[in-house]
């Protein structure tokens, strides 16, 4: 008869390593793991132990304490859903750091997050296939990882939202953050040039049709053009922001969605699709 086994709190985890090696199971087959030395510094590693086509296996998910108990047994769902698919993890992971040391690319980048996290959970991966395919690879597809800069970043974003695609600008910035993020989990950068970005910097927020009365063309032409996405690049700044990201330093270089912004204002320059 299978017993219930009690929760594992972190105290006790420290209570652990306070005691020398450690080599302890905390369920699902996530392991607590740690030699003398790297007990002592109060650091150890989860091990997801796993069989396999009636073989052992395991999978390092990460270091402790920088990979909380509860980040790790989120960890251990998301691949025993892929090892009851007959997926070896662990085998993914040597593939996937293989794809990236093969070419370190950002396309490679691309490709080995399109593996890791789209293509088991999206039921159309193609479609982020798409956008990094026509829209991020074109611009930062052959750099280094750690060689990209916020400037490539706004670079993508400005390109796509001069060619009128805001949302897809968003769909952009969201991939990139993401996929930047696993290369930071990974030690293959240290810091995603993403990070200080958000809507307003790409496609501006969105507006729900679904939830917008007047989005099917049913109220006034100021109504209707309130349910449409807003970017920086067609309207005007916000009372009291200074810039895109809230706070441009005075006399910094504008950004691509900014040098679009005061085209779009003035009298000579684009006008608004929306308008």
């Amino acid at each position: 008869m299978n017993r219930q086994q009690r929760p594992i709190t972190d105290r006790e985890l420290r209570a652990w390593l306070a005691a020398g090696a450690v080599d302890r199971g905390v369920g699902e087959g996530l392991t607590f793991v740690a030699g003398a030395t790297a007990a002592q510094a109060g650091k150890a590693s989860w091990i997801l132990r796993y069989r396999l086509n009636g073989r052992s296996k395991e999978k390092v998910l990460g270091r402790h304490p920088e990979l909380s108990l509860r980040d790790a047994r989120e960890r251990v769902r998301q691949d025993r859903a892929q090892i009851e698919r007959g997926i070896d993890v662990a085998a993914a992971k040597q593939a996937e750091k293989a794809l990236i040391l093969e070419v370190p690319t950002v396309q490679r980048l691309g490709e080995a997050w399109l593996k890791r996290y789209i293509q088991p959970r999206y039921k159309h991966p193609e479609v982020v296939a798409r956008v990094l395919r026509k829209h991020i690879n074109p611009v930062l597809g052959p750099m280094a990882p750690p060689g990209v800069q916020q400037a490539h970043v706004d670079r993508v974003l400005t390109r796509i939202v001069a060619g009128g695609a805001p949302t897809v600008a968003n769909d952009a910035l969201r991939f990139m953050s993401r996929m930047f993020r696993m290369a930071v989990r990974n030690h293959w950068i240290e810091r995603t040039p993403a990070a200080d970005f958000d809507l307003l910097d790409a496609g501006g927020d969105e507006v729900s049709r679904d939830r917008c009365p007047f989005a099917h063309g049913s109220g006034t032409q100021e109504q209707v053009r309130a349910c449409q996405p807003r970017h920086p690049a067609f309207s005007g700044p916000a009372p009291g922001v200074a810039g895109d990201r809230g706070g441009d330093l005075a006399g910094a270089a504008p950004s691509g969605a900014q040098r679009l912004r005061k085209a779009a204002s003035s009298p000579s320059g684009p006008r608004s699709r929306a308008a």
